[in-house]
């Protein structure tokens, strides 16, 4: 028997590891992983042909002073470049591009609710002013919980269309790109902004088309970059009667930069600026089907 929490998005690795070795799932060591466990959701890539940008210049002098950059940067940066004032997206002299988003963590109010603080940390990024929670608690993005009948057995909603569970609780799990797209999409109504889905893009093709032009990419993965498990008939779907799987480890980032090596993320639980190796990083992002959105002005 698996428990509640095996399902959850967002759980920390060593609970992760120790649910696995008590349950008769496979838990495999990412750096040990090759092959993916399930077939990559499908999507329609959206035609962005059209959308004509001006690429920001920018200069080995912008980029930002922090000690986020220090700690997780493999890249060496030059003292004189680590001490300049930042603007919004920077390039090191060694190809480092990094946009500085707000980090804002989940650790404290939101331990499941990792969807929504990237979309928080997106919204803050263009000077909205939203909370995590007021996501959902103002209606934005529809909520679902779990439900059991007198045969013990799960219902829920699909989280291509709903939050599943309470982000504010440990027992909660996520949504899909559908989902939070519809709410950033309600958000943005009346704010000259649209919400785009960006899912079937590779992550070195967002980072071409989008990080270099200075927009900040949410993106789905797996906690750590560590293989996800799929967790079969995890619940009913409500509405439809269909058995749905979760993809357990679960979790959603925003996408902010890279380097010849790895994709960086501003990660709602480890911190801002977040190096992941970009072939680790493409393998869990192809797993939960390659899904990722972002947000853009008229």
């Amino acid at each position: 028997t698996i428990t509640l929490l095996s399902l959850c998005s967002c759980s920390n690795y060593e609970t992760i590891e120790t649910m696995f070795m008590e349950s008769e799932i496979s838990f495999y060591d990412y750096e040990e992983y090759t092959e993916p466990i399930t077939e990559p959701a499908t999507y329609k890539i959206p035609d962005i042909s059209e959308i004509m940008r001006t690429k920001p210049s920018v200069t080995a002098e912008s980029v930002e002073s922090t000690e986020i950059l220090s700690e997780y940067t493999e890249t060496s940066l030059s003292e004189e470049t680590k001490t300049t004032a930042t603007t919004t997206t920077v390039v090191s002299e060694e190809d480092f591009v990094y946009i500085d988003v707000p980090y804002i963590s989940q650790n404290d109010e939101y331990p499941t609710g990792c969807e929504l603080v990237s979309a928080s940390m997106l919204l803050n990024f263009y000077g909205f002013d939203i909370t995590a929670g007021e996501l959902i608690d103002k209606g934005y993005i529809n909520q679902a919980k779990l439900e059991h009948d007198d045969e013990n057995k799960i219902y829920c909603a699909d989280p291509n269309e709903s939050f599943i569970g309470d982000p504010r609780t440990e027992s909660g799990y996520g949504c899909y790109a559908p989902a939070l797209l519809d709410g950033l999409k309600k958000y943005l109504d009346d704010k000259y902004f649209d919400a785009v889905n960006l899912s079937g893009i590779s992550l070195h093709d967002l980072c071409i088309e989008y990080i270099d032009f200075g927009e900040p990419v949410i993106i789905w993965a797996s906690v750590d970059m560590i293989a996800t498990v799929v967790i079969e008939n995890a619940w009913t779907i409500r509405e439809t009667g269909d058995k749905f799987n979760w993809i357990s480890n679960e979790h959603c980032l925003v996408l902010v930069g890279y380097d010849d090596n790895n994709y960086y993320f501003n990660d709602p639980q480890k911190g801002a600026v977040v190096p992941y190796k970009k072939e680790t990083a493409e393998k869990r992002y192809k797993e939960l089907g390659s899904q990722a959105v972002t947000i853009r002005p008229w």
